[in-house]
């Protein structure tokens, strides 16, 4: 599986749709499609919902996922048929704006497990940078840095929140105490701890997720 891959469709069901923009968004890395050769519709089902699935999706529910999504491939001229059940992609041709209007349904129902603008790094877990919207203003504004076990499973909406939290940057590393200590510490030094009600705040500093990440490429990394 690839790393480090932004992917919006996590916990969402595979359909016609998303299969599209599947195509349209990650094709380069759909290699067994790239075949100079007529492809399968077996291998064409296979490789999307593989790819869906290793990057947090589900299955398709609906039975007929596989006929319909065919049928919209070959509405948008990504796909030409050279053969019966043999399918030539048109890359180049995906690439337009039919395709971006195309809608994909995401349950509303909230989730707990965040998706992160960026991951970087290496390792089962993780320390991570989070920060309130509408606090966002200037160069620097309240930005939260902890650490979590098995990724951002771990890394949990506060129950009693209800603003929107921008889960800004993931690291991934082995050594989650260690990094955490140490990006805290250097940004303490620099005077970006914050202090609330007379007392230092642990975790909040007044930083940025690009200057967090620059830290611990300089100092970490």
């Amino acid at each position: 599986m690839e790393k480090n891959i932004f992917y919006d469709f996590k916990g969402v069901s595979l359909t016609p749709a998303l299969g599209v923009k599947i195509i349209n968004t990650y094709f380069k890395y759909l290699t067994p499609l790239q075949s100079k050769n007529p492809v399968s519709t077996e291998l064409i089902n296979l490789t999307i919902t593989k790819f869906h699935i290793e990057h947090g999706g589900k299955a398709a529910e609906n039975t007929r996922f596989l006929s319909r999504f065919l049928i919209m491939l070959k509405k948008l001229g990504i796909v030409s048929e050279v053969r019966r059940s043999y399918y030539k992609f048109n890359v180049n041709k995906s690439e337009n704006t039919r395709v971006k209007k195309i809608q994909v349904a995401i349950p509303k129902k909230a989730s707990n497990i965040p998706v992160f603008k960026k991951i970087i790094g290496e390792g089962k877990n993780a320390v991570y940078v989070y920060y309130y919207k509408h606090e966002k203003k200037g160069k620097r504004w309240p930005c939260k840095i902890g650490r979590s076990i098995n990724h951002s499973d771990r890394v949990k909406r506060p129950a009693h929140v209800h603003q929107e939290l921008i889960y800004a940057l993931l690291i991934k590393t082995d050594q989650e105490k260690l990094v955490e200590s140490i990006l805290q510490q250097l940004l303490e030094f620099r005077g970006h701890k914050m202090i609330l009600n007379d007392k230092k705040n642990h975790e909040w500093f007044n930083t940025n997720p690009n200057e967090v990440e620059k830290t611990y490429n300089e100092y970490v990394k």
